[in-house]
């Protein structure tokens, strides 16, 4: 008797394709998922140069506003274009190289002559000083902490975060958006939560609180007798489809002497010259005592003793 085989393989068929189109879309998976890592790892790049370059611009505003600030008064306020508020921003640019790219010999020495550009350098530095506005917008100018500038300080994204406002007059506060104006007719009018003396009686310095910044006046958050000149910026960074906006305070402490002595003096607390001792019910020293060289005898109320190059201590403190 003959047995007829049967044909096979055609059963199989539908688990072939199956498995296949698994492996297909496996595949697909795995290399979206590397797309993503590779867009995130260039994100990343991105921030990370943007920050890098932040951070450069802003320590180079902080070195270049001094002398222009001086400059300023040393001018009596008067425009000019050295101590402008765009001449500051040229100049920090300059400073921090923001918008310094690759050169075209390294860039071919890399091969990357054809790959597509994603350097956010890669921007002249008058579009980079473009990028630069006051709070409302306006090139070549900041928005003063003056209380002209009141409404714009109102406005939900900055009400409750920024120092307390300054008064002046009108002419001086439209100057001081186009240049730096520091001096004794900028004063406290308002009384504000971060004033803790009353403004009527303190207008020119008040009791604020001490920045964090360790030149031994006082403990970061303290109060000491000062009066903050602000101004605030945005910065556009990228001035692109989807650039990123940052506003930021620059902050000039104007602080009168609240010590008894020079810093690059000898003190002597606690005896007269003749070596007789001071008169503890008459003199009492509120605050830090700072200087070159300090010889202590006795603290008067003094609350921390700063010598650059020596503390010599008599008796017990």
């Amino acid at each position: 008797m003959k047995i007829r085989r049967r044909q096979r393989g055609f059963a199989a068929l539908p688990m072939v394709t199956a498995l296949g189109l698994m492996m297909i879309l496996s595949l697909v998976l795995i290399f979206n998922q590397t797309l993503m890592n590779r867009d995130q790892v260039a994100q990343t790049q991105l921030r990370s140069d943007y920050h890098q370059r932040e951070d450069a611009l802003m320590r180079a505003v902080v070195a270049v506003f001094p002398k222009k600030a001086i400059a300023c008064m040393d001018a009596g306020f008067v425009s000019s274009t050295n101590h402008s508020w765009s001449t500051i921003f040229s100049e920090a640019i300059t400073l921090s190289s923001v918008s310094t790219t690759l050169s075209e010999t390294v860039i071919h020495d890399l091969g990357l002559a054809a790959a597509r550009d994603g350097d956010v350098g890669d921007q002249s530095a008058a579009t980079v000083k473009s990028w630069i506005t006051s709070l409302s917008g306006e090139a070549d100018k900041v928005t003063p902490g003056t209380t002209s500038y009141a409404d714009v300080f109102a406005l939900p994204q900055f009400a409750g975060k920024v120092p307390p406002l300054l008064g002046a007059s009108d002419a001086l506060q439209a100057a001081d958006a186009l240049r730096p104006v520091v001096g004794t007719q900028k004063r406290y009018t308002t009384q504000s939560s971060g004033l803790q003396a009353d403004v009527t009686v303190y207008p020119i310095y008040n009791l604020i609180p001490y920045p964090n910044i360790r030149f031994g006046y006082a403990e970061p958050g303290q109060p000491f007798v000062a009066k903050r000149n602000w101004w605030a910026f945005t910065v556009n960074y990228g001035n692109r489809g989807a650039s990123v906006a940052k506003h930021y305070v620059l902050s000039l402490y104007e602080v009168p002497s609240q010590m008894p002595i020079e810093a690059s003096t000898f003190a002597q607390i606690g005896k007269h010259q003749d070596g007789t001792a001071w008169n503890s019910t008459a003199v009492t020293i509120s605050g830090s005592i700072y200087g070159d060289r300090l010889d202590v005898t006795g603290t008067y109320g003094a609350s921390r003793f700063n010598g650059r190059r020596s503390i010599d201590v008599t008796g017990t403190l």
